[in-house]
C-alpha cells in the first residue's frame, strides 16, 4: 500500500505479484495488483478480477470496479457496485460525487 501511495505503481504489481504467487489471498494484495495494473494500462478484466477479490474488505474497491464496468459499457454493473458501496461504512467519503454519478448511470 505504501508504494502506491509514493506512486510506484509497477513496484507494488511486482510486490503483490509475489504475495499472491505464494497463496496470500490477501484482499490488499489483490487491490494493489488492481491499482498497479490500471496505473500501468494492464488488462482491465484482470484488474476488475483483483478487485472482486478485495472489494469486501476493501470498499473503495466497488468504486474502481465502478469506473472499469462504466468504461466497458455495463452501467448496469456499475451502477450496482455504487448502490453496494453506498451502503458500506466508508460510504461517507464521498457520498454526493457517488450519488451523482450513480444517478447518471440510471439515466
Amino acid at each position: 500500500m505504501l508504494l502506491l501511495k509514493t506512486k510506484r505503481y509497477a513496484e507494488a504489481g511486482q510486490a503483490a505479484g509475489r504475495i499472491l504467487r505464494h497463496g496470500a489471498g490477501s484482499a490488499k494484495a489483490h487491490y494493489v495488483a488492481a491499482v498497479s495494473l490500471l496505473a500501468g494500462r494492464g488488462s482491465q478484466s484482470e484488474a476488475l478480477r483483483h478487485l472482486r477479490r478485495a472489494e469486501d474488505a476493501i470498499p473503495k474497491a466497488r468504486l474502481l470496479a465502478a469506473s472499469i464496468l462504466a468504461h466497458t459499457g455495463r452501467r448496469t454493473d456499475a451502477a450496482h457496485e455504487l448502490e453496494t458501496y453506498l451502503r458500506t461504512p466508508d460510504r461517507y467519503s464521498r457520498r454526493p460525487q457517488i450519488e451523482a454519478w450513480l444517478a447518471e448511470l440510471r439515466q
